[in-house]
């Protein structure tokens, strides 16, 4: 791959980084979900860019699935689907080796707790599936992203003892 199409990737995995750090910070569930439809938008073009196949994958299903999340409730079939979705498509596409999984196994991770009512829980997973991300992103030389990854994962830190602080002065 050519530097200047890493430097393109990099450029675009950046609008969307910035992006990821302001979920970290969202409190409600629907704002979350919002944010992150133009989010994982801006990263497949990002990952497609830099050759991420299962990134690709998995934002695509992750656009859709907001999408579905904001309109209809979010049932165990439909979850299913969505889990599904994610694995099929990366098997067909012939997503080779553990870092190339990593995607998938955050997605589902968090579609699994998507359906929460409790934004901590959301958060919690958001954080564990943006550690996967951060070794996939640095795998396929997404470096501003990768940066930004790790600024995630301390900005949903901040954000669960903020919610967590908020939930002690409220029952007080």
């Amino acid at each position: 791959m050519d530097s200047r199409t890493i430097i393109i990737g990099n450029i675009v995995g950046l609008v969307g980084s910035a992006l990821m750090v302001v979920i970290g910070l969202i409190k409600t569930k629907k704002k979350i979900l919002i944010v992150q439809i133009v989010q994982t938008a801006v990263f497949a073009l990002s990952n497609f860019i830099l050759g991420g196949v299962s990134g690709v994958i998995v934002n695509a299903v992750t656009v859709i699935r907001n999408v579905f999340v904001l309109k209809k409730p979010f049932t165990l079939p439909a979850k299913l689907f969505f889990i599904a979705a994610q694995v099929v498509l990366a098997f067909l596409f012939r997503s080779e080796g553990i870092i190339y999984w990593l995607p998938v196994m955050a997605g589902c991770i968090f579609t699994y707790f998507l359906d929460s009512e409790n934004d901590m829980v959301i958060k919690i997973a958001i954080a564990f599936a943006q550690a996967m991300w951060a070794v996939y992103d640095f795998s396929i030389m997404n470096f501003t992203t990768f940066a930004f990854d790790v600024f995630a994962i301390i900005s949903n830190i901040v954000g669960i003892v903020l919610l967590n602080k908020e939930r002690h002065t409220d029952s007080t």
